[in-house]
């Protein structure tokens, strides 16, 4: 299957890879498709939905952390590598 993006989604598809999160454009995409199947099938509590506000006014005033070094923390303390 062929897909054809607007410049600006495959800016940030480009992005993602150079910056190491994903492998492949294919990987960015399937990422974005499994959690779009996913919100549809799980609907979002209220403490969920905070959590993503908080989140949100932290990576505002700079409190955050690269996806690259939460996986990495993610994988040693679950996956223990």
């Amino acid at each position: 299957m062929e897909v054809s993006l607007n410049p600006e989604v495959q800016k940030f598809i480009d992005e993602q890879i150079k910056a190491g999160q994903y492998r492949s454009a294919q990987d960015v995409v399937e990422e974005a498709l499994q959690r779009m199947i996913y919100e549809e099938t799980e609907p979002l509590d209220g403490k969920t939905l905070a959590a993503i506000d908080e989140s949100e006014d932290q990576i505002e005033k700079g409190q955050y952390r690269s996806w690259k070094e939460v996986s990495e923390e993610l994988h040693k303390e679950f996956l223990g590598h």
